[in-house]
């Protein structure tokens, strides 16, 4: 079984009491998260046990959600739970006597329960071997058989025969037995050998030719018996029907150039795919799976080594698993390594599982291995690199890494580049860095580096970053922090970024030889809200800048560095209840090129109508820094961290609150108040 921890701390007896009883209110109050349903008490799953118990009230609510888990997490089972299922199961008790899990097919097989078998049986997890014990099961039990596909079939005992007979009819009957066993004998020999391309019964295929023809057809479903090489150029073709991998491998040598399928809206399942894609030219969107997919990609894994170089005449995505998805991705890994460099003049853009996970996208439980990506002018993120859907529970333990000497804007995050949709749960564990070494451009250009997302336009939900965060530069302004680089408010587009619960543990390094700098634990860059996150570790931010502004010649001293242990810049910004354990390890002050360290923020003092010119006028009309703390490294001079260069009060901050027009009206010091280990 998959070790997965509960979500939260339930109590096992009391939902076991929940499903007795039917009570759907305290089940989904026990339960408290969707992602303990994966519960299971010794041998009996929860979907189980609401069969074994006809708990319909619950059944009615959770059913569907419940019928494709198939990966529990295990807890001691209960004795009544055993003995009430031993009377039912009868003969077939010895089917389960070695652990064995009594999967829901198999509870409703020992039940009997052939109204819901037929409902849901496309439905409910299903293998060759659970297949084969629940014939089994029913012709030891019940002395029936149900045809594969659900539907009844009783066989009825064999009729007497009088003595009165004549011979003809004697011999018609033979005759009509006869048939009848040949054609019992082809039906099972096409089930067993050759399957009828149902979901509960499918094609098998063993053969590269097979696999090309199930392509081609598209619409039935197939199940893999072996590995298969694939080493013949195909077509990328619309697929609808579904593919159960069974845990084999697909081999990909050169073959696969623009991905198995042109549009998924299908299924794929328990499949792994070993690419072999070296020196690949990207023309166009590409995906191993699936350039475009709005099925299901499901306990799928792709490994291999990729060497990528962009060619295209549009911007160009790569989605190791999917281009563009608006489907569910979910229970996959990734474990591919890749060299990326963009030999075009367009938006080039690397990412695991979905190059643009759209509105109706789902990512969910993926995670990639610790390989490494180094990219030259290619945008790169471990999951998605433009979410606008769902992505939830997923990790990256990919080190990633690019590097430009191009005018570009590096962009750098563990999980996604830009994010309009929503992040809840996710981590990133492995080292991100960004870097640009131009040395003359025309115009600004900017170094972006994130642990979760580089630029950040709605919701960052519990979130966790453990790898260190590097940006640097020769000309370009640096923007680097823990969580988001950029969380950022769009009036024009009613577009608000929320950092809540999220917390970063790493080193952050933000350094450009003559461009502006900003950094922050949890955002560099804010103009919208976060809540109860926090940042430990150490800041390296500094810069030689001499003539560059932040706010564009708008203050007589030219600010050129702001870096806080939570936020470098907070414009008009909501930044309530977080905290931070921040050391700065550079902390040069300059007398006319104001560089300034905040334990909370780089920039507390800096007028509100600075901030309203630059970023325009929030909902609430407010710079709203409330209830946050600091404990700061008590060796670092106080006129490092500032408001004006000369204050100390920023330095270890609790409560700060400004009034409209940005003026300071109240602050609560804590210096003596210890940090609480909150990070863990």
């Amino acid at each position: 079984m998959e070790e997965i921890e509960l979500k939260e701390e339930i109590n096992l007896k009391d939902l076991f009491e929940a499903i007795k009883k039917d009570d759907v209110k305290s089940f989904s109050s026990i339960m408290q998260s969707e992602a303990n349903l994966n519960i299971c008490y010794g041998r009996f799953p929860i979907l189980s046990l609401l069969y074994l118990y006809s708990s319909f009230s619950i059944l009615k609510v959770y059913e569907s959600k419940l019928m494709p888990i198939h990966n529990y997490k295990q807890f001691p089972e209960f004795f009544e739970m055993y003995k009430t299922f031993k009377q039912k199961a009868g003969k077939t008790i010895r089917f389960f006597e070695s652990d064995e899990i009594v999967y829901p097919l198999l509870m409703l097989a020992v039940l009997d329960e052939r109204t819901i078998l037929n409902k849901n049986y496309d439905y409910l997890f299903k293998s060759e071997e659970i297949q084969d014990k629940f014939l089994k099961i029913y012709r030891l039990n019940h002395e029936k058989y149900l045809q594969v596909d659900g539907q009844e079939n009783i066989i009825l005992p064999k009729p007497v025969i009088s003595k009165r007979t004549s011979v003809q009819m004697v011999l018609v009957s033979v005759l009509l037995s006869v048939l009848l066993f040949l054609s019992v004998f082809a039906i099972i020999f096409v089930k067993n050998n050759i399957g009828f391309g149902t979901s509960s019964n499918p094609i098998k295929i063993s053969s590269e030719k097979e696999f090309v023809q199930a392509i081609k057809e598209g619409t039935k479903c197939y199940a893999f018996t072996q590995d298969i090489n694939l080493s013949k150029d195909i077509e990328p073709q619309n697929f609808s029907g579904q593919i159960f991998g069974n845990g084999y491998k697909l081999k990909l040598n050169s073959s696969a150039e623009n991905g198995l399928f042109d549009e998924l809206s299908g299924k794929v399942f328990d499949l792994e795919v070993e690419v072999f894609l070296i020196e690949k030219r990207i023309t166009n969107n590409l995906g191993v799976i699936a350039k475009k997919s709005s099925g299901t990609i499901q306990n799928c894994k792709i490994s291999g080594n990729f060497d990528l170089t962009y060619s295209t005449e549009d911007d160009a995505y790569v989605g190791v698993f999917c281009a563009e998805n608006s489907g569910k991705i979910a229970n996959c890994t990734a474990d591919v390594a890749v060299i990326a460099e963009n030999g075009s003049n367009k938006n080039a853009y690397f990412a695991y599982f979905a190059g643009t996970n759209l509105s109706q996208g789902k990512i969910e439980n993926c995670k990639t291995n610790a390989v490494t990506v180094d990219a030259d002018t290619v945008d790169i993120a471990g999951i998605a690199c433009e979410n606008l859907g769902l992505i939830s529970g997923c990790e990256n333990f990919a080190e990633l890494s690019q590097t430009s000497g191009e005018e570009w804007h590096p962009n750098v995050a563990g999980i996604a580049i830009a994010n309009k949709g929503e992040i809840v749960d996710c981590k990133n564990h492995a080292d991100i860095s960004s870097k640009s070494t131009i040395l003359t451009c025309d115009g600004d250009l900017y170094v972006f580096a994130a642990g979760i997302v580089c630029e950040n336009l709605s919701k960052i939900t519990s979130c966790k970053n453990l790898g260190n965060v590097n940006g640097e530069a020769k000309i370009s302004d640096v923007q680097v922090a823990g969580i988001a680089a950029r969380n950022l408010y769009d009036s024009s587009n009613n577009l608000m970024g929320e950092i809540v619960s999220s917390v970063s543990k790493c080193d952050i390094v933000a350094n450009s030889e003559t461009g502006n700098v900003v950094a922050g634990g949890v955002a560099a860059l804010n103009s919208a809200k976060i809540e109860t996150s926090g940042f430990v570790g150490e800041i390296d931010a500094d810069t030689n800048a001499t003539d560059n502004d932040i706010f564009g010649g708008q203050l007589n001293a030219k600010v050129v560095l702001m870096a806080g242990g939570l936020v470098g810049y907070n414009g008009n910004a909501w930044l309530q209840n977080c905290w931070t354990q921040c050391e700065f390890t550079q902390y040069t002050v300059g007398d006319t090129n104001l560089k300034l360290y905040g334990g909370i923020t780089g920039n507390l003092g800096i007028t509100r109508s600075i901030e309203s010119l630059l970023f325009g006028q929030q909902p609430s009309g407010l710079l709203y820094v409330v209830n946050n703390y600091c404990v700061a490294d008590t060796s670092v001079e106080h006129a490092a961290y500032g408001v004006d260069n000369t204050s100390s009060m920023v330095a270890q901050l609790m409560v700060v609150e400004f009034n409209v027009s940005g003026k300071l009206i109240s602050v609560e010091n804590i210096a003596d108040i210890p940090l609480e280990v909150q990070y863990e």
